[in-house]
């Protein structure tokens, strides 16, 4: 079963997601500085002040062995995690961010606020919620418990990747400096899994699924639109996750690099010379990061950088749900950007 286990992260950090599922192929040749100042958008030392705003106690834990156990003084759960995919593929797409699971204390208020702000809807199996995004499952909640003496504990955003091989993943992470908190386990539903750590702290799952990966989709409004992560050590970072997820290009344009695998951009690293808390924030894509502001805050979320805030920065708002968890609004037009190239 699942070891809960505490991280105490002493920063926020923030992250401006580029759209996933681009074909490098088509987009490199038009990757000029004026585009690029927009997809990048806030650069990091603008976020200085905030990056020192407060401290976040979140669960850094989860989920594995065919049931989400994160027990309650001592006991034991049993939220069955479900296949990622709305049909089997049989199909995968190694170094694809593939799904999101909300660790979350309260997972009723929880749906209510992802509900009422995206329209998500939400199936229970076993405990474990499914979120789905129209027709099509998009993440999980997974409920955690905090013992009697702790602290009150943050939600966060737990991801998960595509790997060919979790035992060989698994490898790469110990040769790379990186630890495993827990695995490999073989999941019912949802296939082999491990969380680890990356070589700066950062937490995601290792997952080659039972029934394949999701294929790959232009985003709709209100799925997941990228994955960024912050380092102040990128080459260390960068190396790190092209071994582990085995990407087959990095793409490096100033202070950002791009992880590329079947000419697709999967995710994101930021370059920093700051000392920040590293760890992976997802991306989320709407039609108006403003306009969605006050309904966020109507729900118990918080605003840390409106769209405007920061000089070339419109279509990014950065909020933390009624529990916590960190994610991006993010406005991003793919017709536009393919009529113009």
């Amino acid at each position: 079963m699942f070891v809960n286990r505490l991280h105490t992260e002493s920063h926020h950090h923030f992250a401006k997601p580029r759209p996933a599922l681009y074909d490098q192929t088509v987009h490199s040749q038009y990757f000029c500085h004026r585009e690029r100042d927009q997809l990048m958008g806030i650069h990091f030392h603008k976020f200085k002040a905030l990056l020192h705003a407060a401290s976040i106690l979140s669960a850094g834990i989860i989920l594995l062995s065919g049931c989400s156990a994160i027990p309650q003084n001592g006991g034991t759960s049993t939220q069955s995690l479900a296949s990622i995919t709305d049909t089997p593929t049989h199909r995968y797409h190694p170094g694809k961010f593939v799904w999101h699971d909300l660790l979350s204390t309260d997972v009723n208020a929880s749906q209510d606020f992802y509900g009422k702000l995206f329209g998500w809807r939400f199936s229970s199996t076993g405990g474990y919620v499914e979120i789905y995004n129209g027709k099509h499952k998009i993440g999980g909640i997974v409920r955690i418990e905090k013992g009697q003496n702790e602290q009150t504990i943050t939600a966060s955003w737990l991801a998960s990747i595509s790997v060919a091989n979790v035992d060989a993943a698994i490898d790469q992470v110990r040769a790379h400096k990186g630890k495993v908190i827990n695995g490999p386990l073989n999941m019912p539903l949802r296939g082999k899994g491990a969380l680890v750590a990356d070589s700066r702290g950062a937490h995601l799952v290792l997952l080659h699924a039972k029934d394949g990966d999701p294929e790959d989709r232009e985003p709709a409004m209100g799925d997941w639109l990228w994955n960024e992560i912050w380092s102040n050590a990128p080459e260390e970072t960068i190396a790190f996750y092209k071994a582990v997820g085995g990407y087959s290009e990095i793409k490096k344009e100033g202070d950002y690099a791009i992880f590329i695998n079947e000419d697709k951009w999967r995710a994101g690293v930021r370059f920093s010379d700051h000392d920040v808390s590293i760890r992976w924030v997802p991306a989320i894509r709407v039609s108006d990061p403003g306009s969605l502001l006050e309904k966020v805050e109507e729900l118990g979320g918080n605003i840390w950088i409106r769209p405007g805030d920061l000089p070339g920065n419109p279509d990014t708002a950065l909020i933390s749900d009624n529990m916590g968890a960190l994610l991006i609004l993010q406005r991003w037009t793919f017709s536009n950007l393919r009529e113009r190239h």
